[in-house]
């Protein structure tokens, strides 16, 4: 069998060549990554600065609205941690909840939409929308009454009640989101099955851009105070879903409801998959930072907690793009049946996620700092993130090393690996340890604890792909698809 000169991909030179391909499609994934992570943030930017001199009494009772009926609303400082806490903990929650489930139905949709246009049938992407529409439907009552009561959660979780009253009422905002976030996910995995990208950069530019101005004049300009944050990303997701939908072209798809219905079963055990992919690494991840919720100090840990995850997660947003570059080369060139291009795509993605990485540690020292400033002068927080950034930044390699070798698992067909190395070393590992660390060392103990299991995970990528048999693979990739 011919095995590695085949015509499907590219001509030899195949290193060459390969760096030329993954450096093409790198750019446009990573920047739409960034720009999807970047609104959440900077309103959250906004939250810091509703503090000023002027003393107020909003914090008053555990059931008091954080906003007043003036044309601004003014915090002391205890006020303004409280809010800031807030802010990053209802994002923390929803990813984990809502979100989670949403990115595990998507990773359903990345499948059966590339199918469905690799085998020439783009037609049937409007069967897949439909099912997808239905799986939705399942799950949007479930995720909005736990996002509805999630005050009386976070509670139980330990969570100081101010905190988590806080957390739920901008929670019962951000419940308006799920349909939205449901239908942009959707439209945007369409799009990529059919290998538009630069247009949903381009969409997700215009959903940032509206985002920031309604949370700038909502949170800082108006009474909503605090509340103008889930309304700012309300403003994206509607904006960015919007022109989404008019690039997918719908009247050229084929649509039948019954057709969606009997794909409902394998359509849901496929986002069970994704669903766990995911959540075994974030949900290791979240919980790390919902337990910052029972430090001492609550409030300074969770705003110090927010500030350092932004900063950490926009450098995520690379790993990430490399991630999804790694699965398109690797599972491109496995299904040409090219075993030696697709070792050379997964190593030099492992290559281009350690370059970043260094590029990150370095920032976390020099940049860090500065970055916290930006969303608060409270020199008890600005202490508490300065600490975090200089004491995690020699993990980074770990997470540019793991986030490349999990796009390889899943371009070669082998994503239950990743979930099992995710749930070990996150689960099994990870969380205890830090759990077991925050005594001795605070918010530090946390998250050293957390990228101890990244080590463990990026250890057993690296022994991955050295052994990894990559003949061996592309036959069983052949044989599946033959």
């Amino acid at each position: 069998m011919v095995k590695e000169f085949q015509p499907l991909l590219s001509p030899p030179p195949i290193s060459t060549d390969e760096w030329h391909h993954v450096f093409l499609i790198t750019i446009p994934l990573v920047l739409l990554q960034i720009l999807e992570y970047l609104p959440l943030p900077i309103l959250n930017m906004y939250l810091g600065h509703l503090g000023s001199s002027t003393p107020s009494t909003l914090m008053a009772g555990q059931h008091t609205c954080i906003a007043s009926h003036t044309r601004s609303v003014d915090l002391d400082q205890s006020e303004n941690r409280v809010v800031l806490a807030a802010g990053g903990l209802s994002s923390l929650f929803f990813t984990t909840t809502a979100y989670s489930v949403v990115i595990g139905v998507s990773t359903a949709m990345d499948a059966l939409t590339a199918q469905a246009y690799g085998k020439g049938r783009g037609l049937e992407l409007g069967i897949v929308l439909q099912t997808a529409a239905l799986c939705a439907g399942v799950l949007c009552v479930p995720l909005a009454l736990v996002t509805f009561f999630s005050g009386s959660i976070l509670v139980a979780l330990g969570q100081p009640a101010d905190i988590a009253n806080a957390t739920q009422q901008l929670l019962r905002w951000y419940m308006l989101e799920i349909p939205l976030v449901f239908a942009y996910e959707y439209f945007k995995r369409v799009l990529q099955g059919q290998n538009i990208v630069w247009p949903i950069v381009a969409a997700i530019s215009a959903g940032a851009g509206v985002a920031l101005s309604v949370g700038y004049v909502f949170v800082l300009h108006t009474s909503l105070g605090f509340v103008g944050a889930p309304l700012g990303m309300i403003g994206y997701y509607s904006t960015a879903g919007f022109l989404l939908y008019h690039l997918m072209h719908t009247p050229s798809m084929h649509f039948d409801w019954a057709a969606a219905k009997q794909n409902l079963p394998t359509f849901l055990c496929l986002s069970a998959n994704g669903w766990l992919m995911f959540l075994s690494e974030f949900g290791g991840i979240a919980a790390t930072s919902f337990m910052a919720g029972s430090l001492p100090d609550a409030s300074t840990a969770l705003s110090a907690n927010t500030i350092y995850a932004g900063f950490r997660s926009l450098f995520g947003m690379v790993y990430l793009g490399i991630g999804f570059a790694s699965s398109v080369r690797v599972g491109n060139a496995l299904g040409g049946n090219l075993p030696i291009r697709a070792k050379t795509a997964a190593w030099q993605t492992v290559q281009l996620g350690s370059w970043w990485a260094a590029a990150s540690t370095v920032s976390m020292v020099l940049v860090g700092p500065l970055y916290a400033t930006l969303y608060t002068q409270d020199p008890a927080v600005l202490s508490e993130a300065t600490t975090l950034f200089y004491a995690t930044a020699p993990f980074q390699v770990t997470m540019g090393v793991w986030g490349a070798v999990q796009g390889t698992l899943r371009g070669s067909g082998r994503p239950h690996q990743g979930a099992v190395a995710n749930v070990v070393g996150f689960v099994g590992v990870g969380v205890p340890l830090a759990s077991v660390l925050s005594a001795y060392w605070g918010l530090v103990g946390l998250w050293v604890g957390i990228s101890v299991g990244f080590c463990l995970c990026a250890a057993y990528g690296l022994y991955w792909l050295v052994v990894a048999d990559w003949e061996a693979i592309a036959d069983d990739i052949a044989l599946q698809t033959a």
